[in-house]
C-alpha cells in the first residue's frame, strides 16, 4: 500500500490460473490513490478481475470450453472482501464509480470471491521482497518452479 516514494500509490499484482494452470501473472503500480491498505487491495481486486473477464472472452471467442463459469477470486483482505461483497460505497466515499461494477458481478454471481490466508497468497511473490523459501512456497501454489540458467 502507497509503496512509490514518488506517487504514493500502491502495488498490486496477480494471477490467472485455469485449473491448475497458469496462464497470465502480472504487477505494477495501480492507477487509483488508495487512502487505504483496504482500498487498494479492491482496486488490484478490480484489475484482476478485469484481466481475467478479457481472457474468458477471448477463450469463449475461440471455443474454449468451461469457460463461461463464474470467476473465482482470492484476496488476502476481509476488508477488500466485505467492500465487494456489499452494494455502495461505504465509508469509501472518494471511490470513483467505475470501480463498484465488481460489487455488481458479484451480486449477480458472475464472480466468487473467497478468502486468502496471507502466508498462502501468491500474488505476493508480486508486490513483497520475500526471502526465498517463502517465495518458492508461493510459486509451487502457481505450478511454477524457479531455475537458474548456467
Amino acid at each position: 500500500w502507497a509503496g512509490c516514494r514518488r506517487t504514493r500509490r500502491s502495488t498490486g499484482g496477480g494471477a490467472i490460473l485455469i485449473g491448475r494452470h497458469h496462464i497470465e501473472t502480472w504487477s505494477g503500480t495501480l492507477g487509483p490513490l488508495a487512502l487505504s491498505s483496504a482500498e487498494a487491495e479492491y482496486y488490484s481486486m478490480v484489475d484482476g478481475l478485469t484481466r481475467a473477464k478479457g481472457l474468458q472472452t477471448v477463450g469463449l471467442e475461440i471455443r474454449i470450453p468451461g469457460l463461461g463459469a463464474a470467476s473465482v477470486l482470492g484476496t488476502d483482505s476481509s476488508a477488500a472482501k466485505s467492500f465487494a461483497s456489499r452494494r455502495g460505497v461505504g465509508r469509501i466515499r472518494r471511490m470513483e464509480v467505475r470501480y463498484l461494477w465488481l460489487q455488481g458481478e458479484v451480486l449477480r454471481q458472475k464472480v466468487r470471491i473467497f478468502k486468502v490466508k496471507g502466508e498462502d497468497n501468491p500474488a505476493d511473490l508480486l508486490t513483497k521482497h520475500l526471502a526465498a523459501e517463502p517465495a518458492r512456497k508461493l510459486l509451487r501454489l502457481l505450478n511454477l518452479e524457479l531455475t537458474w540458467a548456467a
